[in-house]
Order: structure tokens, then C-alpha cells, then sequence
């Protein structure tokens, strides 16, 4: 449940910062965690609720994700926890274009 809120609570901020229809060519992807503290947190289980959150919103299904990039940044102040997401077209070798 936590999961399925999180994903639903990226959804609404995909949508206010989207303009326009649902990308339909192949994307990069870059996301940047900024955690505070020494959380144990996956990137990889992150990656996964984000991209599914965004998934039909700012592209039409995340399997267009052809070049994905996540890193986990510490922060020192919690109210500096974040997440930024960088979504172009990927090139015709699959990377950022």
C-alpha cells in the first residue's frame, strides 16, 4: 500500500510539471535521490515506483526507458530531502540525446 501511494504521489507531480501528451519515442532517464541521514534505501526498488508512477503520464510505458541513471546523494538538513528527475529522448544508441 505504501508503494501503490508513493507511486500515485509521483503520478500528481509528473502531471503538474508535464505539458502535452505522453512521450511515445525511447527516453533516458535520471534520477537523483537526495536522502538525509544514512537510510537504507534501494535505488533500484526507488527506480522501480518512480518510473511506474510516471508511467502513461510523462511517457506512454516505462518499458521506452532505454538508458537509466539513479544515485543516492546525502543531504544534511532533512528538510533538503528531494527527489530530481531528468527525462529526454534517447539517442539512437540508447543514450541521452
Amino acid at each position: 500500500e505504501r508503494t501503490k501511494a508513493y507511486e500515485e504521489t509521483v503520478g500528481w507531480h509528473a502531471r503538474a510539471a508535464v505539458q502535452g501528451d505522453a512521450l511515445e519515442c525511447p527516453v533516458a532517464v535520471v534520477i537523483d535521490l537526495y536522502l538525509y541521514g544514512k537510510q537504507r534505501i534501494d535505488v533500484d526498488n526507488c527506480a522501480k515506483s518512480i518510473l511506474d508512477g510516471m508511467n502513461g503520464i510523462v511517457y506512454a510505458d516505462d518499458n521506452q526507458v532505454e538508458d537509466l541513471r539513479v544515485r543516492k546523494l546525502r543531504v544534511k538538513n532533512r528538510k533538503r530531502e528531494r527527489v530530481e528527475i531528468e527525462i529526454r529522448e534517447a539517442g539512437s544508441d540508447g543514450k541521452a540525446g
